[in-house]
């Protein structure tokens, strides 16, 4: 019997996680972990310990794009080889342009696929550059989103590695002493929750930014800046400025009305 692995596997698309998950494990790889949200992405595989990462290009590849950058860029995930397995011949193509060194295969070959990328795996693997890096990233986008030193800092939904650009200290929950909260929604139904969440958790004295793709950037979504203020009226908040965090994704902070 082959030698059994153990992955973690990104996927955002929920049917599609199970149906992956089952054909690793009918090929005798064990899913240690699924990831389908970025929130505590990097503490959770780190704990799980992967043999191999395994990241879903079926489901919203530009996502899965964003959360192996983000993983190749943080010391303790960057070591773990990557598998992309599926998508288009187009989109693989634009992931394999950025992280080269990673092993590309279909799904019917994963488990080939993650052999030969323990066997192939760099000494010094490509760390791809974030979008926007080179305009805006550590302290000055901390200015930006007007975070202060030591400040109570919490960051939900976090899908673009927006915690290691910022170089900030900050939690993956609201607490009483939170300051600020920086969501990160794609969805109208993501930006829904998030309301949600401020209104029920955020302290008085807290303010928050919703982070959301661009119109004019590279991902697609069904919401924009007026939704994001139609929601903080009908919720009590009030919105008074907004920042740009890449080409593909801008930011609106709210506060409670006064």
């Amino acid at each position: 019997m082959p030698l059994k692995l153990s992955v973690a596997l990104i996927s955002w698309n929920a049917d599609f996680a199970r149906e992956h998950k089952r054909l690793l494990e009918s090929a005798n790889v064990r899913v240690a972990l699924v990831i389908s949200r970025g929130s505590g992405m990097i503490g959770k595989i780190s704990k799980a310990a992967p043999s191999a990462i395994v990241v879903d290009l079926d489901a919203k590849p530009a996502y899965g794009r964003e959360a192996a950058i983000v993983l190749r860029n943080s010391p303790s995930t960057r070591h773990i080889p990557l598998v992309f397995a599926g998508g288009s011949e187009e989109k693989v193509s634009l992931v394999r342009a950025e992280i080269p060194d990673a092993v590309y295969c279909s799904w019917k070959t994963t488990r080939s696929g993650i052999e030969r990328a323990l066997v192939q795996q760099p000494a010094r693997p490509v760390r791809p550059r974030r979008r926007g890096e080179t305009v805006v990233h550590g302290s000055v986008l901390a200015r930006k989103f007007d975070i202060k030193p030591d400040m109570p800092v919490a960051i939900l939904g976090d899908v673009i590695g927006l915690a290691e650009r910022l170089s900030v200290v900050y939690e993956e929950r609201i607490s009483a002493q939170t300051l600020l909260v920086l969501f990160v929604v794609r969805t109208a139904y993501e930006l829904d929750a998030a309301f949600e969440c401020a209104a029920a958790q955020m302290p008085g004295s807290a303010s928050f930014w919703i982070v959301y793709p661009k119109q004019s950037g590279a991902l697609r979504t069904d919401f924009n800046q007026k939704d994001i203020l139609a929601l903080a009226h009908d919720n009590g908040f009030s919105g008074y400025k907004t920042c740009a965090v890449d080409e593909d994704w801008s930011a609106q902070k709210l506060t409670w009305r006064k």
